[in-house]
């Protein structure tokens, strides 16, 4: 979990000694450059779209990459927003009620009813703007810790030349420039998550800025499939559909996703159809060429 500074001016310490021993590796690279302080936009991009392992509980949970980022990385932090095209701006405060009211009462004070924030992408860049102005005059004892994670950040930034660029991309390409470059956001708690599955989809002018990180999120190694093949036998009815071990599932789910290796699993367990060796090839080898 990326914790806030103790003072709006001077560098967090690094973060490697209180982050869990089960945090995935891109995300403890994401720390490790937000505690530098040498940048506070992110182009997190590869398997963005897949199931991440949150242990709670002392059993395993998975979730989304916003989710985890919002519940994890940023979890925290006062305010979490997300922003797509599709679904405009909202706030993300996992499943606890009592820091989503805390975000809205926020908000709502600042900006008005979430219903009536707009889906336009300059308008909701405007916005933000504003209250990244606002934060920075607040007093540092009041002042709010802001992450917003931009999901589908090729649709907001695309790849191109600059002849080719459209107007209003060109000024959000700016916009973010402009954000990662600003030494006073870098020095409170304000960050930026733009998400993509293909990095080369996004505007090479951003990804390969000194001042903005790009970090990818790998498909799953061995370890995290069989802790996710673990986790989907509990019930014990994988066993019974499977021809296979949960060490040789591990071995033979090579180059999965785990949302991949779920479809997978709970047609093994729903089918009719038995899992054995060419039938799971068969899947396997589907989900790959999607």
């Amino acid at each position: 979990m990326i914790g806030a500074a103790t003072t709006a001016d001077a560098p967090a310490t690094g973060p490697a000694a209180t982050l869990p021993a089960w945090y995935p590796g891109w995300a403890r690279d994401l720390a490790d450059a937000y505690f530098s302080r040498t940048t506070c936009v992110f182009v997190l991009h590869g398997n963005v779209h897949d199931l991440i392992r949150a242990p709670a509980g002392g059993q395993d949970s998975y979730q989304s990459l916003p989710e985890f980022l919002s519940t994890q990385a940023f979890g925290s932090w006062d305010l979490v927003l997300g922003y797509d095209v599709s679904r405009g701006l909202r706030m993300l405060a996992g499943s606890d009620p009592e820091r989503l009211r805390a975000m809205a009462q926020t908000l709502t004070a600042r900006w008005g009813e979430p219903a009536s924030w707009p889906r336009d992408p300059e308008k909701v860049l405007l916005m933000l703007e504003a209250l990244i102005e606002r934060t920075l005059l607040d007093d540092p004892a009041n002042r709010k810790s802001i992450a917003v994670i931009f999901e589908y950040g090729q649709y907001l930034v695309p790849a191109g030349d600059l002849a080719s660029l459209a107007q209003g991309s060109a000024a959000r390409l700016v916009r973010f420039l402009s954000w990662a470059q600003n030494p006073h956001i870098k020095r409170v708690n304000i960050a930026f998550c733009l998400t993509a599955d293909r990095v080369a989809e996004v505007n090479d002018r951003l990804v390969q800025n000194p001042y903005v990180t790009a970090i990818e999120v790998p498909l799953p190694d061995r370890d995290e499939r069989r802790a996710f093949i673990d986790a989907a036998a509990r019930g014990g009815q994988l066993a019974k559909a499977t021809d296979f071990s949960s060490d040789q599932l591990a071995d033979m789910s090579n180059g999965l996703s785990l949302v991949n290796l779920n479809v997978v699993l709970a047609q093994a367990v729903h089918a009719d159809r038995r899992l054995d060796a060419q039938r799971f090839r068969q899947l396997k080898k589907t989900m790959i060429e999607r």
